[in-house]
This record gives C-alpha cells, sequence and structure tokens, in this order.
C-alpha cells in the first residue's frame, strides 16, 4: 500500500519535468532506483524505459566543478546534470557537508523533508506553510530552474533550500528600505531533515549559502519569513541580518531581511 501510495508521486514528478521542457532523462533518473523510493522507480519505469534509452545524458568534465571555497579546488570532477551546473564543495575533505545543486534523485527526499516541516509548523502553532505551498511542483519548478539546492552529509541530505540568484518581484514592494539595491541572492524554502534537528544545520547552511554568494560576487542575501517562525527569526538575528520591513506574500505579511557581505 505505501509503494502504491508513493507510485503517483514519481509520477508527477517525471510527467511535470517533460511538460518542462527537459528534453534527457540521465542516469540520475536510475539513482532513484538504489534509494527508498526504488520500488516506485520501478512502477513507472516500464512507460519510460524506451524514453530513457534514448535519452542522451551528458557527462560533463569540467577542472572547476566541485570548487572549493577556502580550500583548493578538486579538479577533473565528473557531475550529471541536465544543465551542467557545478556543485560547490565546502571544506578539505569527502566527510565534510556538502552544498550542492540537487539532482533529480533528491526530489523525493527534498519532498520528505518539506512535508515534515510542514508538518512541524502547524505542531508549533505557525501559520507559514499552511496553505498548500510549498507542494510537489514548488520543488520540481525549483529542481527545473536550477533554484534547488541541497546540503549533504556522507551523501545523505541534510537540508534544502531554493537559492535564487535574481530577481524577486514581491521584493519591490517592501514597506520599509533595503540596506542595498544592487544584486542579490534570494533564500527560499529552507528546511532540516527532522533527524538533523537541534544540530545547527540551517544555520551552517546560511553560511554556506553566503560563501556561495561570495564566490560569484554577489554579496547580498535577502530572505523574508512569517511573523510567527521564531526558530528562523533566531538564526537570521544570530548571524547578522537586518530587519529590513514587511512584504506581502500571498495575502500574508512577512519579516524582510537583508545582510551585507562585504
Amino acid at each position: 500500500m505505501v509503494v502504491l501510495a508513493k507510485a503517483p508521486l514519481f509520477s508527477i514528478i517525471i510527467f511535470s519535468l517533460s511538460l518542462k521542457g527537459i528534453p534527457e532523462i540521465t542516469n540520475q533518473f536510475f539513482s532513484v532506483l538504489k534509494t527508498k523510493h526504488s520500488r516506485l522507480a520501478l512502477m513507472g519505469a516500464a512507460s519510460l524505459l524506451d524514453g530513457v534509452r534514448q535519452a542522451r545524458y551528458s557527462v560533463q568534465q569540467d577542472d572547476s566543478c566541485g570548487e572549493q571555497v577556502g580550500g583548493a579546488p578538486q579538479t577533473n570532477v565528473k557531475k550529471y546534470s541536465f544543465f551542467g551546473d557545478k556543485s560547490y564543495f565546502y571544506g578539505s575533505n569527502a566527510h565534510d557537508m556538502i552544498l550542492k545543486t540537487a539532482s533529480l534523485a533528491d526530489i523525493p527526499v527534498i519532498w520528505d523533508i518539506l512535508q515534515a516541516a510542514i508538518a512541524q509548523r502547524k505542531e508549533d502553532g505557525s501559520t507559514q506553510w499552511q496553505d498548500g505551498y510549498p507542494n510537489l511542483e514548488t520543488v520540481t519548478d525549483d529542481f527545473v530552474k536550477g533554484y534547488a539546492h541541497v546540503l549533504v552529509e556522507n551523501e545523505v541530505v541534510v537540508a534544502y533550500a531554493a537559492i535564487i540568484f535574481g530577481e524577486e518581484p514581491t521584493y519591490n514592494d517592501l514597506q520599509g528600505e533595503w540596506l542595498s539595491h544592487s544584486d542579490y541572492v534570494v533564500v527560499h524554502r529552507v528546511a532540516t531533515a527532522p533527524e538533523y534537528k537541534g544540530k545547527g544545520i540551517a544555520t551552517l547552511l546560511f553560511e554556506k549559502i553566503e560563501a556561495l554568494s561570495v564566490s560569484k560576487n554577489v554579496f547580498s542575501i535577502k530572505v523574508d519569513t512569517n511573523f510567527d517562525n521564531f526558530p528562523m527569526l533566531k538564526i537570521l538575528e544570530k548571524l547578522g541580518y537586518t530587519y529590513c520591513g514587511e512584504i506581502v506574500v500571498r495575502g500574508t505579511p512577512r519579516k524582510a531581511f537583508e545582510k551585507l557581505l562585504k
């Protein structure tokens, strides 16, 4: 029964990706077969095999792929990706946590993490994420647009965030004043795996996002959150984010923050 319940999840992911014009299914698809979702993957595999056989996955070998922030670059790293995006490696060895762009195989795990976060916020009495957002389509859209990033420890996804190098339209209507009006990074949909709660993972995630931003010569990070998301408000305060005013998202006022990185 569990398999049957989860089967539509995989179908939705693949169908959504096809609608969004993804021309290839890479070997990332097959890595799903090795996860706890292997049986649901097999259920959808039969109808996809013909397309998979004809799919052309690209292997990008890039000397700059796996660039470390604050360390020597890792050379000759092969990255399998729909978009040829790079992963961003932090630390000096394989046991350190890594912030990287999410793969197709990560989507079910990301969705599990977000569902747990949604349930936790409801339990905490927060109104955030109680209106059907975020949902699986949100995650798929993040993936397609290259926003989806995961924090990984020993190949286990421990946290998720949508990282957007570009303009957030709602931020143009801030009731207040931003610290700057230059290029910025937007961070949305931050969530930590339940088993990693209370270990400072969200703080570490933001620190790595800041390092990623600096590596791209973007020195401003903007983020918003609910008035009653007290854990996130505490993290932002600890990391030195400045309260800049309010925005309205889906009819709900939210606190907006900015941090300048130089």
